[in-house]
């Protein structure tokens, strides 16, 4: 089931930590604003609980969970144990978010944004693999007398020249090539 970021259901439950009975969201504005189609999708898959999978404080996911073979509600101990599952899984993106961030962090040039030299290098080793006996261009720019430039202007005048360049050889290159700073 995909739904929308704008759908009642979404709306509610993000701003909602804890999951809930179906039947209790049915008694709420959120539901009665759904079409009735979204209605009977949801009663067609025999949805019984809901439960909302939040990353760093945002809705990333839900669960739905179906009615149980012999059609009781969730009782209190396994609707805790469910918010607990949740917790955990939250955990789990927040992790999977966190190590992204150090993975792009560790490729990447903090000044620039470009790709970094280990990154490059890499790269650089497993196209030269790839292409064996093809042509393979590599093109390495120096920013001629950048120190002069530097000790003239400050650094900071120097860093905004890196930036300002690494953005236009990314608008230059795009996606025909990988852009770094060696």
């Amino acid at each position: 089931v995909t739904l929308r970021g704008d759908h009642p259901l979404v709306m509610w439950l993000g701003k909602h930590s804890a999951g809930l009975h179906y039947t209790e969201f049915t008694h709420t504005s959120f539901y009665k604003s759904m079409w009735e189609t979204e209605k009977r999708l949801l009663r067609d898959l025999n949805i019984s609980y809901l439960l909302p999978i939040r990353c760093e404080g945002r809705l990333t996911g839900i669960v739905l969970l179906a009615e149980k073979e012999n059609h009781k509600p969730y009782c209190f101990e396994e609707t805790v144990f469910l918010d607990s599952a949740a917790s955990v899984v939250s955990i789990a993106l927040q992790n999977a978010s966190l190590y992204e961030t150090i993975r792009q962090e560790a490729q990447r040039d903090g000044l620039t944004g470009l790709y970094n030299r280990r990154y490059f290098t890499e790269q650089l080793q497993g196209e030269v693999r790839k292409n064996h006996g093809q042509v393979l261009s590599v093109i390495l720019l120096n920013l001629d007398n950048f120190r002069l430039y530097n000790e003239l202007y400050g650094t900071g005048a120097g860093d905004q020249v890196l930036q300002d360049f690494a953005g236009l050889l990314t608008q230059v290159i795009g996606t025909r090539g990988t852009v770094a700073r060696y």
